[in-house]
């Protein structure tokens, strides 16, 4: 991440080189060469907290990504064109039910949980979960 200033004006600019190349076309279209895991991952996190994303923070197993303040950012991606890692109840009740955030952010391509299954696991385990589908095109 860089940050720049101009003399004499308050403030600041900051920006995140991700890749050499874009990472969206057109409608979010990642193309037939996908990124990797690890650009998708700083895009997301910068895009959610204006943070840079340290890779030290990332959990291969449940696609934990990292942490700000109260949330737990996960990147649910396989870039191999075979295969999707959704969001279900597996996630839930091995990964999100673990995690001591209260507030989660789970980036994926496919949701197979119905949103009343999802708002009742909500009130039961005391987390706000908050799927985000991004179009992978994953075929």
């Amino acid at each position: 991440m860089t940050r720049t200033g101009v003399p004499g004006i308050p403030g600041a600019f900051s920006y995140t080189v991700v890749s050499e190349r874009p990472l969206l076309g057109e409608y979010r279209d990642l193309g037939d060469a996908l990124p990797c895991y690890e650009d998708i991952a700083t895009y997301v996190f910068y895009t959610e907290t204006s943070r840079q994303w340290e890779k030290a923070q990332f959990n291969k197993k449940s696609g934990k990504i990292g942490e700000c303040g109260d949330t737990s950012y996960y990147l649910l991606y396989r870039p191999n064109h075979k295969e999707d890692w959704a969001l279900d109840m597996d996630f839930l009740k091995s990964v999100a039910a673990e995690d001591p955030r209260r507030k989660l952010v789970v980036y994926c391509e496919k949701i197979w949980i119905h949103r009343q299954t999802l708002r009742e696991w909500e009130e039961q385990h005391k987390k706000q979960v908050r799927p985000m589908i991004v179009p992978f095109n994953l075929k």
